[in-house]
Order: C-alpha cells, then structure tokens, then sequence
C-alpha cells in the first residue's frame, strides 16, 4: 500500500490529465479504416522494438506496421500474412517448433464453421513464412474468436486453445513437440461447448503449471479449468463459475500487489466484474467502484501500470460509439475513473486493446483497435516516463521460447513501503489482443531495486537477482547452474570466428571489467584480428546466476596469402606465372598436386590454390583463357528482314580492335545493305579475319511473332532479373537456336528450348561480369524465320 501522501500526489495530476495520454493521427496505423478486432505488438523484425500486427474482420486484409524504433508506424508489406481476406478476430504470435521465430496463428469468426482458422508458420530453411494447410490445427474451422498457446503440460513447448461462439465445442490442440498438433477431443475442455468469445492460460492455483479460464456471453456460466499434472477438473462452485453474464473479454493481473492473479471480466450490456483471487480457489466479487458498476458494450480490457507508481491500472474498450474507460488504482486496490482525455472520450467501436513501450521511453502506450470502418486509435503515454520503471526481457532454454507461463516478481521500496509486484508472461491480453513479451513494471519513486525472483515452471527454476538498477530494461535466462566445461586451443585464425563450448550458455565480455557485453550464448561468432586475445566468459552459479568467471586466451595468426587475382587470358604458345609471395611457416597445394609457391601455367583451365598455416587455411580459383590469332568466331552466310536493319555486334573486349569493309570500327555492325562483309581483329595476341554473305529478303510470315530480347541480366541469386531470356509470341515453332559465346569466341551456352534461360553458368560456374554475344534463330513451320545477333551484359 502507498503512503496517503502519494496518493495525495496521484490525486492532483488528475486535473492535467489530458496530457498524460498524446493521441496519434497521421500515420497508416491510425487511418486504415478496416473493421478491426486484434493486434497485437510484436518485434516482427527482429530489431529490438515492438511491431504491430492488425486482425480486421468482414473479409478485410490483415495489417502488419514497423516501428522505426520511436514509435512511428510504417506498412510492412508482407503478402504471405496479409494477403488473406479472412473474417480474423483472435490470433497469436508464438514459436511452436522451437526454432527461435514466431509463428503466426490466426482464429477467423465465420459463422457456422465457413472459414478456416489460419496457420503461417515460418521456415527457417527458406527464410520466410509459409501458410500451413494440412494438419489439425490448419484444417480446424468454427465460429472461433480467439486464440491462447500455452504449454499446459510443461514439456517445454506450446499447446492451443480455440474459444469457440455458437454453442459449438471450443478446439484443444496439442504439440508434439514440432509444431505438429494433435486435436484432443476427448478432455473436459474441448467437450463443455458454449458460446465462448475469450480464454486465458494462467496459473490461477499458484501450483506452477496453467490452469485455464473461458469467458462466454449469452447469460452462460464462464469456465474455470484446473490443472493437475495435465489432467484438468472443471471449477463448479464459487462466483466466478456461477455468475451468468453477457461476457466478452477477460484479463488476469495482481491489481492488489498480493501475490496472485485477479481477474476482470468484461460484460457487453450489463456492469464488468471484479474477482478479488483469495487464494485455495476461492475469490470475492467486488461490488462497488466505478470500473465494476458502470454498464457499457464492453469488449476489452487491460490491466496496466500506465502512471509507473507500482500498482496495475485498468483500462476497457467499449462499443457502440461508447467512451472507452481508464481506472487508475489508488495503491489499495481502489480505482478512480479518469474523465479527461481524448483517450476516454474518443467514442468508436472499438473491440480489442493493448498496451508496450513503442517508443522506449520506460511507459506504455495504447492501441485501440475499432470496427465498421473507424480508424483505430494510437496514444502515446505522456506521463510514466515521470517516475522510475523496470522492464524484463526473457529467454528460455528449457522451456518454451515464449516464455509463457514464467513468473517474475520485484521488490523495490515505493513510498517507504516494500512493494513486491508480480507478472505472468501469457500469449494474450484481453479481448482478441496479445500482450507485449516484455514484462513492465512501475516503481514511482523507487531508487534501486531490491530483488527480482524469476520462475520457470518447465524447468522447476528459480532465480534470485538483487540490487539492480532502475529505469532499465534487462534479459534474464533459464540458467542456473554451474561452471563451463570448455577445449581451449592455443591459436585461431583471424577473421570471422565462432568460438563453441557446448553445454552451458554464457555471458561472453572482451575486458575483465565485465562492462562490455557481446553475447549471451553456449557460442561466440566474432571478428578476430592478429595478435594475443583475451575473452572472459562469466558463468552461472546456482545463487546469482552470474557470478563464476574464466578467460579464455589465445595467439590469433592472419590467414596465408592465396590471392591469384582476376581471371585471365592467356595468349596462344605464351606461359603465364600464378604466383603468391612465399610465407615462412605456410604450405602451399596446388590443383596439380605441386607445392611450391609457384605454378607454371600454358593451357586453358581452372586452377586453385590452397595456403596452410598451423592453424589457417586460405585458397583461390583463377580461370585461364588462351586465345589465339584465330579468335574469332566462325561468321556464316546469313539473311535478314527487308524491314529491319542487321545488327551483328562481337565481343567488345578490353585491347580488342576491329576494321569492317564497310570502314566501320568497333565490335559491332549495323547496316541494311547486302554484300559480303569481312572483319578485321588486332590484338596484343596477332590479328585474325572473318566474312560472311548478307542478304535481305522479305519476312512476312503472318504469324504475329514479337521478339523482345534483353540486354543485361544479373544472375546473382537475386530474385529479381536472375536469367536470360529471349521472349517471344512465336507459335508452331520448328527450329529455335539460341547460342552464347564469350568475347573470346568461345561458345559457352547453346539451347533449342523455345522457352529456355541461361542463368550465367558455364562449366558450373557464375561467368564474370562482361558483355556477352547472342545469336538466335527462329524458323516457324510455314518457312518464316528470324535471326538476331547482339551483345548481352552480366552484372552482380
């Protein structure tokens, strides 16, 4: 409990508290207009600041926003997650395979079992995610609201709950541990229907492992589910069951700062409850308050510390052009109800609503979602970021890589009084809305932080940390245990290195001061330069977690030099030297099986190199060309259209001098008169000539044949341009050639395939970036033909 004093404090900034909440209105996450039900915030992309994702209704794309890291939103296009026009409400972000992304669930409302609920999961073997559409979970379709993961057996991975309306059975799915689901129609869960809107995992017991609530409108009963060792017993006594409302949504949160998990239950038409958790099963109802006797279409809800002074403050979205609610916790689990604001006086038809710190300024923002077609609502925390806070990042290792389930418990002195405050990490905050996967805490006029208790139920764990620093956010790990078993080596080599110790994950610092963080992890990727290193690895104890410290010491040598420079060319009857400068120490192992540090080379072919010292290796390739006197290509009598002039264009390589007859320079000829044509080559390697016959004569085969032929294409693994390719609307097609030839003349690709693509291979490898020569004839059945000649550039 506060001292009168602080709350005196709380009392007087009511009259400003127009400020304490700035309301966003430009931006596309505050001006899409959809009928929207969900969001959730989540890092999507991995940066280190929290992301939105928006479930809309009524056949409506969903929507996925970047945070610029303060607070800004920008679209996100991501086809594969938004591309679906589904009736979405619930959904979740969570791993279900344990690969360390989150995967995509998303519950779609259509009446009667129209629509299927949706499954995104994301390969890491192809870097992307993928729409899942076989399997239970895939293939499960209901009136389905909302969505809840948690891992109610304690196997380290996450099951599913679907609440389903209509008086249909609500949907059970369990994991196996691969994010491959199982449906489980036989519990008590999955086979008490009603019409159920929302769900919630949590630990209602305190027993550590996840118990489950269902709330559900239509005057029915809600349902409490208590969990023993994975066996679940319904709950049949007591107010919480017993109580027949319209209800909506539901949240759990420690509003009195006692320990356990309270819960509110939001009521569309009729007054929101309160249920006071006393422990052994039991709860009280709380009668009197403004946040449990106003009567609105209430969806909603969220418990939140938005004022940073160390209790959870309630905020409900309301429907039906209704004012949404904010009731601020006075510090004795009474609430005031905050009137001034746009965020209590904005109207809309709102549905879900959550809270993060968007902008990394130690509060918590809000984000409203609204349906029929009214904008959603952004506000940005104006007032927290006064008082001290405490934020908590965690990673598991036996457990889920969500975390769900974990509990985490401070105690800071707030006001002269010791104050423990508690969280429950859960997949979901309210009404068709998941909650940040930080955990937040207010701490007021708190200076330093006395303990924090971390408990992770799969493992069993718990761990104890102790005066910490306030206004920070901090990464706790499943880890408990004791010192590194590691194989040091006396030298590596520079450059990028992964330094590996299995069994143990450790905090990895390059000073002895342990002020400089690089990882925390059972490996080390790092960029290591020449000369003596040091690393000091600080390893978990079963006290502090942290405490045990070891330094690793090693001679980082440079890798051998084995660079043979460009590929080259060679001219005919000439010897070229690939040659490295000899090092002490290093061998070196040539294609041809010598070792000196020096090779000999006159003939065409691919030759590498590899340079070994006692604890490095490198090596190179290099391609040698011979070209000769007689390096042009063979030119062969040919015939073009009356209507189009005929382009003939060589290789255009670097020292390479042409004479036309016709007086022309350059590797490339145009013209549109008949008559034989000799060209001349000079090169540092002698001269070398070539004639062909040309003839014009007319083309017209009536067959609407386009030929569009590109001239640069960029074969670098790249999806964009990747291959060559002559298009074409050729039809009865009875002889296609394509040919390839470098600037050497020599042919490196040739194809008969009217729709095939080279992808600037020759003799399996990428060619070098150059300008390339194409011939290409066409001839269709009736006798018609084309012929094109002309240069192609490749670029990486």
């Amino acid at each position: 409990m506060l001292k009168p004093l602080t709350f005196f404090c709380c009392c007087l900034t009511l009259g400003t508290f127009a400020q304490d909440f700035i309301k966003i209105t430009t931006g596309p996450a505050v001006n899409d207009g959809a009928q929207s039900y969900g969001s959730s915030f989540i890092d999507f992309d991995r940066d280190g600041d929290i992301d939105l994702f928006v479930a809309n209704f009524t056949n409506t794309a969903n929507l996925l926003f970047e945070n610029d890291g303060n607070g800004n939103f920008s679209t996100l296009s991501y086809p594969v997650l938004t591309a679906n026009a589904g009736s979405s409400l619930g959904h979740s972000w969570v791993d279900v395979d344990s690969d360390c992304y989150n995967d995509l669930y998303i519950s779609n409302g259509g009446a009667n079992g129209t629509q299927n609920n949706e499954f995104y999961f994301y390969n890491d073997f192809v870097g992307q995610y993928q729409q899942i559409a076989i399997g239970a979970v895939a293939l499960s379709n209901g009136n389905s609201q909302t969505s809840n993961f948690g891992d109610y057996d304690n196997d380290g991975d996450l099951d599913l709950f679907v609440a389903n309306l209509s008086n249909e059975n609500n949907f059970f799915f369990i994991n196996s541990g691969n994010g491959v689901f199982s449906q489980n129609t036989s519990s008590i869960i999955s086979t008490s229907g009603g019409s159920s809107n929302d769900a919630n995992w949590v630990d209602i017991d305190n027993d550590g492992d996840l118990d489950l609530f269902v709330a559900n409108q239509s005057n029915q009963s809600n349902f409490v589910y208590i969990n023993n060792n994975g066996n679940f017993t319904a709950l049949t006594t007591g107010v919480i069951v017993t109580d027949l409302k319209n209800s909506f949504g539901s949240v759990w949160g420690d509003y009195d700062n006692d320990g356990d998990l309270d819960l509110y239950v939001c009521n569309n038409g009729q007054s929101n409850d309160l249920y006071r958790n006393d422990g052994s099963l039991t709860f009280t109802k709380i009668n009197t308050g403004a946040h449990v006797t106003d009567v609105h279409a209430s969806y909603g809800a969220a418990w939140v510390d938005y004022d940073n002074d160390g209790d959870l403050d309630l905020f409900v979205s309301n429907a039906q052009g209704q004012n949404n609610r904010l009731y601020q916790n006075n510090g004795s689990g009474n609430f005031t109800s905050i009137t001034t604001g746009d965020i209590v006086n904005d109207g809309g038809i709102s549905r879900g609503c959550n809270f993060a710190d968007i902008d990394n300024d130690g509060d918590l923002d809000c984000y409203v979602t609204n349906r029929t077609n009214t904008n959603n609502f952004l506000y940005k925390n104006n007032i927290g970021s006064n008082k001290n806070w405490f934020h908590v990042d965690l990673k598991a290792t036996t457990s889920n890589k969500n975390c769900i389930g974990a509990v985490v418990k401070v105690k800071a002195n707030i006001g002269g009084n010791d104050v423990w405050q508690m969280r429950e990490l859960s997949s979901k905050a309210g009404y068709c809305a998941q909650e940040s996967p930080t955990l937040e805490f207010g701490l007021n006029n708190a200076s330093t932080i006395d303990s924090v208790i971390v408990y992770w139920p799969t493992s069993n764990t718990t761990c104890y940390y102790t005066n910490l620093g306030v206004n920070q956010k901090l990464t706790f790990y499943e880890f408990c245990s004791s010192t590194p078993i590691t194989t040091f080596f006396d030298t590596l080599c520079s450059g990028n290195q992964t330094l590996a110790f299995d069994g143990f994950n450790y905090n990895w610092y390059d000073d002895s001061t342990l002020t400089n963080l690089l990882d925390f992890d059972s490996v080390l990727t790092v960029n290591l330069f020449a000369g003596d290193t040091s690393f000091f690895l600080q390893a978990p104890d079963t006290n502090l977690c942290f405490n045990n410290v070891v330094e690793l010491s090693f001679n980082v040598l440079n890798a051998p030099d084995a660079n043979l420079g460009n590929d080259t060319l060679l001219c005919a009857s000439a010897t070229l030297i690939l040659y490295t400068a000899q090092e002490n120490g290093v061998t070196y192992t040539w294609s041809d099986g010598s070792t000196a540090n020096s090779l000999n080379v006159t003939q065409a072919g691919t030759y590498s190199l590899t340079a070994a010292n006692v604890s490095c290796t490198s090596s190179d390739t290099i391609i040698v060309n011979v070209i000769s006197n007689n390096s042009l290509p063979e030119l062969s009598d040919t015939s073009a259209c009356n209507d189009k002039p005929f382009q003939l264009t060589l290789s255009n390589a670097s020292g390479v001098n042409y004479i036309w007859s016709n007086n022309s320079t350059g590797p490339s000829l145009t013209t549109f008169e008949e008559g034989n044509y000799t060209v001349i080559q000079q090169s540092n390697c002698g001269a070398d000539t070539a004639s062909f016959q040309l003839s014009f004569e007319d083309c017209d085969c009536n067959c609407e044949c386009d030929i569009y032929i590109p001239n640069a294409f960029t074969p670098d693994g790249n999806e964009h341009n990747p291959v060559f390719r002559p298009e074409h609307t050729c039809e009865n097609i009875s002889l296609f050639q394509l040919q390839i030839f470098n600037r050497y003349g020599e042919l490196i690709f040739e194809s008969k395939d009217p729709h095939g693509t080279w992808d600037g291979t020759y003799m399996g490898k990428i060619v070098p970036d150059d300008i390339y020569i194409y011939l290409l004839e066409i001839t269709v059945e009736n006798g018609s033909k084309e012929k094109y000649a002309g240069h192609i550039s490749v670029l990486k």
